[in-house]
């Protein structure tokens, strides 16, 4: 593992290639399940651990850009959150961004659209709408 913003936890890139114009990462392996693969009683208790995750990685200067139960893995120390490529410095214009991820029903639509500046809120947006489709509150 490989310790990123405000203490977060990655996955190790261990090989990295760019042949022709295509590029591929080869990342250390992560045992755990994606969000969507964890039952739904367990997701309010990770949703809660990753905004105390992004307040910390947000404190550092930087978003992630691109949260999505795919991008959230359960692990045995916890929730880890993978596919950094689009992370952002905080106050960056968004329209210069070299690249943006958009998941529809996640991103917010600034980022979308490539609006005003780099924010927070940009990571919680997407994660609230994660909360939104993922928690079952009957459990």
């Amino acid at each position: 593992m490989l310790t990123l913003f405000g203490g977060t936890q990655a996955p190790k890139v261990l090989c990295y290639e760019n042949i022709a114009g295509s590029v591929r990462l080869v990342r250390s392996w992560l045992e755990g399940s994606t969000l969507d693969q964890v039952p739904r009683c367990e997701r309010a208790q990770i949703i809660a651990r990753l905004r105390d995750m992004l307040r910390k990685i947000h404190e550092a200067g930087w978003i992630h850009g691109d949260l999505k139960p795919e991008n959230i893995i359960s692990a045995s120390t916890g929730p880890v959150l993978i596919d950094w490529e689009h992370a952002a410095p905080i106050g960056a214009e968004v329209r210069r961004l070299s690249a943006r991820a958009v998941t529809v029903g996640m991103t917010h639509p600034d980022l979308i659209w490539g609006r005003g500046s780099v924010r927070r809120r940009f990571d919680f947006y997407a994660l609230d709408q994660i909360a939104a489709v993922s928690i079952d509150c009957s459990c």
